[in-house]
């Protein structure tokens, strides 16, 4: 897993064979099968791992001690900076496997949609935290800004815009 979760982040899911998985993990053919049947397989078990990774992850950056509801919902953009920041960041891996699998029904587009599911479950938390109204609007339109933050952040780098999402997100919360 840990050499499908380097090959899989760097190179994406498709631009990565078996052979180069197994060579980098230096397991025999047979090991990888018996684990996974397929690559597909190895990558949906990939995209879940990396995503309860990163859950764990956002859910410790935000809910640092001392914060209020209001700070948190803003540390959200604070988090997704510093993961741009990070050296291992290559573009957002479930953007990048939704893309690469867009059928809704592939089951490695569905760990992308539970990842999703949960990123949505915790702003749901937060927003009803702060006590804001129109929650489920609010919520909605967080996770555009985080995802719109990400995709820009992919083409032109990750200088500037979680910062642009964050000042957009503390707009929103003044309004609601």
């Amino acid at each position: 897993m840990d050499a499908a979760f380097e090959c899989f982040n760097f190179d994406g899911i498709r631009g990565v064979s078996a052979d180069t998985i197994i060579e980098r993990a230096d397991v025999a053919k047979m090991t990888l099968y018996k684990h996974f049947p397929t690559k597909d397989a190895l990558a949906a078990e990939y995209v879940r791992a990396r995503s309860d990774q990163w859950m764990r992850w956002l859910i410790h950056r935000v809910m640092r001690p001392g914060r209020r509801p209001s700070q948190q919902l803003l540390a959200l953009f604070d988090a997704l900076e510093e993961w741009f920041k990070s050296d291992d960041y290559y573009g957002c891996p479930f953007h990048r496997a939704a893309a690469e699998f867009p059928s809704l029904k592939h089951p490695i587009h569905k760990e992308v949609i539970r990842n999703k599911h949960e990123l949505r479950q915790f702003l749901s938390q937060l927003v009803a935290s702060a006590g804001l109204r129109k929650r489920t609007a609010l919520v909605n339109k967080l996770l555009i800004l985080m995802a719109g933050a990400e995709v820009m952040a992919n083409i032109e780098g990750p200088a500037k815009h979680a910062r642009v999402a964050r000042h957009t997100a503390s707009h929103l919360l003044r309004c609601s």
